[in-house]
């Protein structure tokens, strides 16, 4: 009997990284639920946001009152206006990412909490507000983009390049092009390329 012989085949990485990439890239153009449509599917959630909404508030407190002591530490203790300018800018990029996240989850919280509180029409225009902005940018312009990274690049569609400066940064969906100097959210870009009123991108991305 023929012993067998159990072989390794060093997998194709360079075709496994791009599939995932493209899986990855695929997930995030999914729409992503709104807030209502959360709420419906974790009902449960209407309970404690109250609570979240406390924490993340005393959490806000806490990183600012903690950013204006050191940045006072800093104005007065340093040696020189590049060692005062170096660490001022270091405690901005350690503080101001997490307070900036902290004081979005808050806003968030809060239209959730009026949500689950049925307060009519204006939180149907909220509704399509968020539904809105959730469509991802990649999906509502026409380009060619090359990933690079967490972001998207290609031609800028809002003037003539044969360069391409014009970045979709996937993890806010936000965009900002360095040629025209132009750059927000996805109503922004929606209301830049046709001329819309905000009302109007936002009843065009609803409808996507």
């Amino acid at each position: 009997m023929q012993p067998i012989i159990k072989t390794f085949t060093e997998p194709d990485w360079d075709y496994l990284f791009w599939t995932w990439d493209l899986e990855k890239q695929w997930q995030e153009s999914l729409p992503r639920p709104t807030e209502r449509e959360l709420l419906g599917i974790f009902p449960e959630a209407k309970k404690i946001l109250p609570a979240l909404l406390r924490d993340w508030q005393q959490r806000k407190s806490e990183l600012t009152k903690e950013l204006a002591r050191k940045l006072k530490i800093v104005k007065l203790g340093a040696d020189s206006d590049s060692e005062r300018f170096f660490w001022t800018e270091w405690l901005k990029t350690k503080y101001l990412g997490e307070i900036t996240e902290i004081v979005n989850d808050i806003k968030k919280f809060k239209r959730m909490m009026a949500i689950s509180n049925n307060r009519g029409r204006a939180l149907r225009s909220e509704e399509s507000l968020q539904k809105a902005l959730a469509v991802p940018i990649a999906s509502a312009i026409r380009i060619k983009l090359r990933k690079l990274g967490n972001k998207l690049v290609g031609l800028c569609p809002l003037h003539n390049e044969s360069n391409p400066s014009f970045y979709i940064y996937t993890d806010t969906n936000s965009f900002y092009c360095y040629g025209c100097g132009k750059g927000g959210n996805v109503i922004n870009l929606v209301r830049f390329l046709h001329d819309y009123t905000f009302p109007e991108a936002i009843k065009y991305l609803t409808n996507l």
